[in-house]
């Protein structure tokens, strides 16, 4: 087994850590010169079988190398495909078996493959990495976003861009702060990627007065902590397939309100692990977060039974013997 990635980073240092080989290829992205030295790598590797991960250009050449040197390739759909170029897309139906991460995903990668089968395998989480107890937890969120005892905490996870869409979560919390005026809402993602959208919504933060009201925490390693400290998730992706910040967020028993787009309403149940309210729609989204502001009891139920879900539905365990299963039948085809 080795993973080739197109830079470094923490997925890089991940497999490092866990004794898995790793191979860095430059450019490998986007440029159609890389089939040639995926092609290599997968002979001088002796690897039986291709898995990518995505839809994009650099997965498209893996595929291409992948049957260049016949071997079978394992396409994993992890988006919605909403911002895909169409010719990407097309090559999903040369691939010897694909996985999507929702129903919703799936519905939309049936268009593209006609009859090829697809399969649906939800992401999956470690439950035991949320077993902090809330207090340790508490007194550690509060310390590292540096806000007083009394603060109300809702936390929004991802990388700060436009998908993401953090310009509606701030909007929720102005909204919020007229009657809550101690809720703080802490963003835990990267300011790197995006960086014209990031400042745009530190502008908004800053033009709005709300620089008491919003921390931004940028990229962490800490996550479960955090969530664990925290009282509630916000969620307002404009798409997402299966996104596992919802997930992380349910396992650290945080009621999600979220946007209903793409898998989402597949993951949270609405009124029973948290609420899902129409794209676009602040005020309901207000709405939902005020009901669980002023009831304690109703925010520690939905967060239970988030828990519980997770551990039906979304355990990674289970998630890998799906996988497996499907590398399985597909070398023994």
């Amino acid at each position: 087994m080795a993973v080739v990635v197109p830079r470094s980073g923490p997925l890089v240092q991940a497999v490092s850590e866990m004794g898995i080989p790793f191979h860095v290829m430059d450019r490998y992205e986007l440029k159609w010169p890389s089939i040639p030295a995926l092609a290599q790598y997968i002979v001088v590797g002796k690897f039986d079988v291709v898995y990518g991960n995505n839809v994009s250009s650099g997965t498209r050449n893996a595929l291409v190398a992948a049957k260049l040197v016949r071997r079978p390739f394992i396409w994993h759909v992890r988006e919605m495909l909403g911002n895909t170029r169409a010719k990407v897309i097309a090559f999903l139906r040369y691939a010897d078996a694909i996985i999507a991460v929702s129903q919703a995903s799936a519905a939309i990668v049936r268009q593209h493959v006609g009859t090829k089968s697809v399969d649906v395998v939800y992401n999956g989480i470690e439950i035991d990495d949320f077993s902090m107890g809330r207090d340790a937890a508490r007194s550690y969120l509060l310390e590292a976003a540096g806000l007083p005892a009394d603060s109300i905490v809702v936390v929004n996870l991802g990388v700060v861009s436009p998908l993401k869409n953090q310009q509606a979560t701030v909007e929720i919390v102005e909204n919020l702060v007229h009657r809550f005026p101690g809720v703080v809402l802490i963003v835990v993602g990267s300011l790197q990627l995006f960086p014209g959208y990031a400042q745009h919504v530190r502008d908004y933060v800053n033009k709005h007065r709300l620089e008491q009201n919003v921390r931004f925490l940028d990229l962490r390693d800490d996550v479960p902590a955090l969530l664990q400290g925290a009282d509630i998730m916000i969620h307002t992706s404009k798409q997402d397939a299966n996104p596992r910040s919802i997930l992380e967020a349910m396992a650290a028993k945080l009621p999600v309100v979220a946007f209903d787009v793409g898998g989402i309403p597949e993951m949270v149940v609405d009124g029973k692990t948290g609420y899902v309210v129409p794209f676009g729609d602040i005020a309901g989204m207000v709405e939902s977060i005020v009901k669980l502001l002023e009831d304690s009891t109703l925010r520690e139920r939905l967060g239970l039974a988030g828990r519980k879900r997770v551990l039906d539905s979304f355990d990674a365990a289970a998630t890998a013997r799906s996988v497996n299963r499907i590398i399985d039948a597909v070398l023994a085809r």
